[in-house]
């Protein structure tokens, strides 16, 4: 499968720089450089769908949190009851000294919940904090655990009370404290151990059976805050992941929405571009039709010229644009000898920079990178031409540094610089910050839309710094080769010239005008033209006995959903040979650009020059030996 240079489709095997310089495309205007990245439409975007298990264990922090000083508040009413009861059945202070000890650790506790414990204050949440709570609560839990200790639990209507109360505290806890299960753990173990030892070591030994019930009533407890534990972590992951679906559909709708302004915009500016050239068109025809002067006329035809030539830049541009949005560049990287290729920029705007009497000079360049030297040649020539036109006086310099392992290639001016607040419209198509007027002298507004493109997909970081009135400097950081000793590259060996007198040419297109102006062109050039509208039609011609093509010629897009691919491939099917082929085409959709790639056949964009026409039909006939 042959490879298509993006500029004019040319295969890989024909000399690629001609190719790109044959294109036209001129730059836009320096404000249209800046710092860039990958285009938002080819970031990856997250997964918002699954929330994180911290965001998840942070939110039940704080919900516990919340919860802990309406937890303290009945704490303390119960264990005031819970004083009370015993102080009127055992009638002495211990009560209320248990009471007076219990609410000392709700003080500490509320104190260090208040202003010492995240997220306090705003206090940040760290990997410690679980921890900080859970011993915390494991104090507070000993308050109430301290109470078989420090009461007579003697009688057994002061045991009962007492093991229904700190019964119920644990039960209540579960609602109050599971939002992390360490920290309802951390809170019960202090009161239901003790407790159960105390049933345990009592006498008669049948009260033992009860220390048994508290350590089943224990690890029902635990399997319930399991539980509560349990749906509050499930609520909480799904109203984040709804939360983040919701905001990737906010995102999605915006991304939409502006890319919807963006082609508007688009397109209303192609419109325009299209339409100046075209008008000029109608009206210097018009002007043909009734001039009878030959002076008339001998100025009307470079004006002709002017106008097809600038439609044939936008086109050019355009269908860049497609080809790379549609991956059907593939970049050819490739070490070699950075001087050289910007030796050849700097020759080729010399003479523009010598108009304007500015200084172009590159400094520091004999260095080895890897990358593919046409499309970096293509980014390299915009940037140029960009800083010239928009450079009024002093200079522009090209220069290189090493920086790490790459090299960092820069170009610099003393042009007009660009506004920090119109820095985020660069890179745009058709974006033009200072030519509202749309003059096309100062460019079409697309070349350095193609230069972020190749940047990207040569993946080039590209940089920007620019100050008003004093110039910018952009940056492109390169790779450095990886071999150390440069080999002679051999020059490429001139395609050979084919003679097109006497060669058939087999031409399907569905429309009738390109079809006749397609045949009596290759007349002209000496072929023999056979015209079809479709492949069925072609069949049908060859079948009664017309001559077998050298080569076919095939729109891309036909009638009745039949495709140029289709037409060549029935053409091919009855001859019984790979007769060589050529695909025409108008269309700048991407999945129709990446059709034509994946086929195989060498691919021309209309409008196109004959020039061109005539050397892909040779390149295609060279590459089958003639029978």
């Amino acid at each position: 499968m042959s490879q298509v240079c993006c500029a004019c489709s040319a295969p890989a095997t024909a000399p690629r720089r001609s190719c790109w310089r044959s294109s036209g495309v001129s730059s836009s205007t320096a404000s249209e450089l800046a710092s860039v990245g990958r285009l938002p439409h080819q970031q990856p975007i997250p997964d918002f769908v699954t929330a994180r298990r911290q965001d998840v264990a942070e939110e039940c922090l704080r919900l516990l949190h919340q919860q802990i000083p309406r937890g303290q508040v009945l704490n303390v009413s119960l264990a005031t009851i819970f004083a009370g009861a015993l102080w009127l059945q055992m009638q002495t202070p211990r009560p209320w000294i248990w009471m007076a000890g219990f609410l000392t650790v709700v003080l500490i506790r509320q104190l260090l919940h208040r202003f010492v414990l995240p997220p306090a204050r705003g206090r940040p949440i760290r990997r410690t904090t679980p921890l900080l709570y859970t011993l915390t609560a494991v104090f507070s839990g000993a308050g109430w655990g301290s109470a078989l200790y420090i009461l007579d639990l003697g009688s057994t209507d002061v045991l009962v009370l007492t093991a229904l109360t700190l019964g119920g505290v644990m039960a209540g806890a579960i609602g109050v404290l599971s939002y992390l299960l360490s920290v309802y753990v951390g809170f019960i173990l202090p009161i239901a151990l003790p407790l159960a030892l105390h049933f345990f070591t009592q006498e008669p030994e049948g009260i033992a059976v009860i220390g048994l019930m508290v350590l089943v009533f224990l690890a029902g407890c635990v399997y319930f805050a399991l539980v509560f534990n349990g749906v509050v972590t499930q609520t909480l992951r799904l109203k984040y992941a709804n939360d983040a679906l919701l905001q990737d559909l906010q995102r999605q709708k915006q991304i939409a929405e502006d890319a919807n302004v963006a082609k508007s915009k688009f397109l209303a500016a192609a419109s325009h571009d299209l339409r100046q050239p075209l008008h000029a068109l109608n009206l210097l025809i018009e002007a043909l039709k009734t001039s009878r002067a030959d002076r008339d006329r001998a100025d009307i035809y470079p004006r002709v010229g002017q106008s097809l030539e600038a439609l044939g830049k936008l086109f050019n541009a355009l269908l860049d644009i497609s080809k790379l949005d549609a991956a059907a560049v593939t970049p050819e990287p490739e070490d070699f000898r950075l001087e050289g290729l910007l030796g050849r920029c700097v020759r080729e705007h010399e003479a523009e920079a010598r108009r304007k009497g500015l200084r172009l000079r590159c400094r520091d360049c004999a260095v080895l990178v890897q990358t593919d030297p046409l499309l970096l040649e293509r980014v390299v020539r915009n940037l140029l031409s960009n800083a010239i036109r928009y450079t009024k006086q002093g200079g522009v310099l090209i220069a290189c540094r090493k920086r790490g392992n790459g090299v960092l290639l820069q170009v610099w001016d003393t042009g007009v610089g660009i506004p920090e607040d119109r820095i985020a419209e660069v890179f745009e198509e058709f974006r033009q910050i200072d030519n509202p007027h749309r003059d096309r002298n100062r460019g079409l507004g697309l070349g350095l839309a193609i230069v972020r493109r190749l940047c990207n997909l040569l993946g080039l970081p590209l940089t920007l710094r620019s100050r008003l009135a004093r110039g910018t400097v952009v940056s492109i950081l390169l790779p450095r080769a990886i071999r150390r000793q440069e080999t002679a590259a051999s020059p490429p060996s001139p395609s050979p010239i084919w003679e097109m007198r006497g060669r058939v040419v087999l031409v399907i297109d569905d429309e009738r005008d390109v079809l006749q102006a397609t045949a009596v062109l290759l007349e002209q050039w000496g072929c023999e033209a056979l015209t079809a509208q479709s492949g069925p039609q072609a069949q049908v011609l060859l079948r009664r006995g017309g001559q077998v093509p050298d080569v076919i010629l095939s729109d891309l897009r036909l009638r009745d959903e039949e495709t140029g691919i289709d037409a060549i491939a029935a053409v091919r099917a009855a001859l019984g040979q790979p007769v060589p082929a050529v695909l025409l085409s108008g269309d700048t959709a991407p999945e129709r650009i990446r059709l034509a790639r994946e086929s195989g056949y060498r691919l021309l964009h209309k409008p196109l020059q004959p020039a061109r026409l005539r050397a892909a039909l040779q390149r295609a006939i060279a590459e089958i030996p003639a029978r």
